[in-house]
């Protein structure tokens, strides 16, 4: 196991994301229990606002819905994230947009990590806490300025995250009006989750994979070391010296 923890990991990650994608799955099939039963497990990791979710199996493949669409379309303002959608409309990934694109740069990070530990190249990875921190912590200052805004745009009942008055200001509105509101895909509220849920994501792999390998033994796939006849162990693979 030790040996084989990062595609376990990888693993891990890819059965997290496909049950997300089973949530939506089984309820468009009919399959109403075990969808709910999905939605709520995902829930305890999500706050799963529909505005803020990727709908599955609706008129595209993937769609996103403003908050008017919603409501009209039997949303409840109070408790909206009960909300599973529609055969109409189609029905809500078990994540919404941040924590998808969390989970999968984990994951995709995860298998990068693999491919160039086997090529030789993890090397390159000593740990180095003071050097791998600064990004992460970057990436986390980002995401939680962008989730803190968007909480208290909604608290102060100031809504300066629905409309981004200020970034049309701050940009001339040189770029197209649905760009500004809303948090539909292409939207500044849902490049800026996606964005830095990606950052996250990638950076948490570039920072606690190359300490887990140095606490664990070894990069990513590299043989065990062996015993000689002697009784001297040796390594699988040679090691560079500094």
């Amino acid at each position: 196991m030790v040996r084989h923890w990062v595609p376990f990991l990888n693993l891990s990650l890819g059965l997290f994301l496909l049950g997300a994608v089973a949530a939506p799955t089984f309820t468009a099939l009919g399959l109403e229990w075990p969808g709910r039963v999905l939605y709520t497990l995902y829930g305890f990791t999500c706050h799963q606002l529909p505005q803020r979710s990727y709908f599955l199996f609706g008129p595209r493949l993937v769609q996103t819905y403003s908050s008017d669409q919603l409501l009209a379309a039997g949303m409840d303002p109070v408790w909206p994230r009960q909300f599973l959608g529609s055969a109409a409309m189609g029905y809500k990934l078990g994540l919404a947009h941040r924590n998808t694109a969390i989970y999968s740069s984990l994951m995709v990070g995860g298998v990068l990590y693999t491919l160039l530990g086997r090529l030789r190249l993890g090397r390159r990875w000593h740990v180095s806490r003071r050097r791998y921190l600064a990004p992460w912590l970057f990436a986390v200052l980002l995401m939680t300025l962008d989730g803190g805004s968007h909480l208290m745009s909604e608290l102060t009942g100031w809504g300066f995250r629905v409309d981004n008055a200020w970034l049309r200001l701050v940009t001339g509105e040189a770029l197209p009006a649905p760009f500004y509101v809303g948090d539909g895909i292409g939207s500044f509220n849902w490049l800026m989750r996606t964005v830095t849920g990606v950052l996250v994501g990638l950076t948490t792999v570039y920072f606690v994979l190359p300490i887990l390998r140095k606490e664990l033994g070894g990069q990513p796939g590299a043989p065990r070391p062996g015993v000689t006849g002697h009784g001297a162990v040796v390594s699988g693979t040679s090691e560079m010296r500094s």
